[in-house]
Parts: C-alpha cells; structure tokens; sequence
C-alpha cells in the first residue's frame, strides 16, 4: 500500500493563496483520483485537532470525498509545541478524533485506513 502526506491548509488565511481551497469539495475529488491514478492508496493527513478549525474542516471534508471513491485517509496529529500538558491535550485531540473520524459512531469511518483490521494514526513530530 502506498501512501502519501497530505497538507490540507490551502484556502486558509493563514497560509499561502495557491488558488484553490482545501475546502473546495471537487477540487478533493480531483485530487484523489489523481492520487489514485499514481496507484496512492491513502493520504496521510496533517492534523492539529480543533487547534487549527480550517484543517480540521478539511480533514472531514476529505474523509468525505474518500469514502465516496473507495480512498483512504488517516490522521497525523501534530503534537503542540506549546502546551504546558501535552498528555492531556493529546488525549482530549485523540478522544475528539475517535468520536468524529474512527469510533463506530463516525459517518464516513470506511474510508479511514486500517492495517490488520485497527485504524492507524500516525504522530509528528
């Protein structure tokens, strides 16, 4: 299975106009079939949990997309430099995560990326 990193921040204020949005529903579709094409079997998503609202919009509109062209996608949460627990704070992302994108309870937990039948979270740093 090959997978790939995949940014989700353009369309956000903060970050470079590169025109177009990550938010922008066909502008994922294409992008996953291109992907697809390359024989990438599942994007590997940049997150920072509600830290970051845009990218974490992004994430489920993705998850979205992906569930419907039998893609996959999973999360890379990005630890914050700054917190003074940064136990706590993964715990909390972590928990939001399971109810929104993995849990049982999750829309579109299909597309999420499994490896021997567990969901696969990736951490960075």
């Amino acid at each position: 299975m090959v997978l790939a990193a995949y940014e989700p921040w353009f369309g956000d204020s903060d970050h470079i106009d590169v025109g177009y949005s990550s938010h922008d529903r066909v502008v994922l579709a294409k992008q996953v079939e291109q992907a697809q094409n390359l024989g990438i079997s599942a994007f590997v998503v940049d997150w920072y949990a509600k830290r970051k609202p845009f990218l974490d919009a992004s994430f489920s509109l993705l998850q979205q997309v992906a569930a419907d062209k039998n893609f996959k996608v999973a999360l890379m949460y990005d630890e914050p430099e700054d917190s003074a627990d940064p136990t706590s704070a993964a715990i909390s992302a972590l928990d939001y995560a399971y109810d929104q994108y993995i849990g049982p309870k999750a829309t579109y937990r299909s597309a999420y990326l499994t490896y021997d039948g567990r969901r696969v979270i990736f951490l960075w740093p």
